[in-house]
């Protein structure tokens, strides 16, 4: 088992613990209960961590989070057939009316 990632959101962390889990690789989260007793415990324990279970995927995890996480591609901005609406290249249906973009 390797750290990977460290974030002081659980939310984030589990948003970054289900990308690695859509490309296959197998997580857990460390720390997860501890915060309201994080004094108690130590600074060193307070922290919400991201644990890869085999060493073999750390590098991939890496790779992933680096991609996806921290310096995601920026996606194009889409214009929608339905209801003629501007949308985000974030969103993957109008945000308007629920409409997936035409294929081109």
């Amino acid at each position: 088992m390797k750290h990977i990632y460290t974030h002081e959101e659980l939310l984030v962390l589990h948003s970054v613990k289900n990308i690695l889990t859509r490309h296959g690789i197998d997580s857990f989260v460390k720390n997860e209960h501890v915060a309201p007793m994080s004094a108690r415990h130590g600074i060193s324990n307070m922290f919400h961590e991201l644990w890869v279970y085999n060493d073999e995927d750390y590098t991939k995890a890496s790779t992933i989070i680096e991609n996806e996480v921290e310096n995601p591609e920026p996606k194009v901005s889409w214009h929608c057939a339905g209801c003629d609406e501007d949308n985000d290249g974030s969103f993957e249906v109008c945000w308007k009316c629920e409409n997936p973009p035409a294929e081109i």
